[in-house]
């Protein structure tokens, strides 16, 4: 996979864009992890940091299903991360 250098945390193509932040003024971020990431590693990386006028709403799938195994993967296919998306974009 020619790009994963630049998807190291350390790369310049990774810095630069985070220099800006993370979040938006104005914008309702949602992040959904789920514990079994073989991805994003650990987990708790994934979710950007809410401050003053930065709203961040941070689901953990096995908070909602503490049975649910989903990898990083799956997670585009789980009817669970799919009605928190719904849910997220409706509000």
């Amino acid at each position: 996979m020619p790009a994963r250098p630049q998807l190291q945390h350390d790369h310049p193509f990774q810095r630069e864009p985070a220099e800006l932040g993370e979040t938006r003024e104005g914008v309702r971020h949602t992040v959904v992890a789920t514990r079994y990431d073989d991805v994003v590693t650990p987990y708790t990386s994934c979710a950007p940091e809410e401050t003053e006028g930065r709203y961040v709403n941070s689901i953990v799938l096995q908070d909602i299903d503490p049975e649910d195994r989903t990898p990083h993967a799956s997670m585009p296919y789980n009817p669970t991360v799919l009605k928190e998306v719904l849910a997220a974009l409706a509000s």
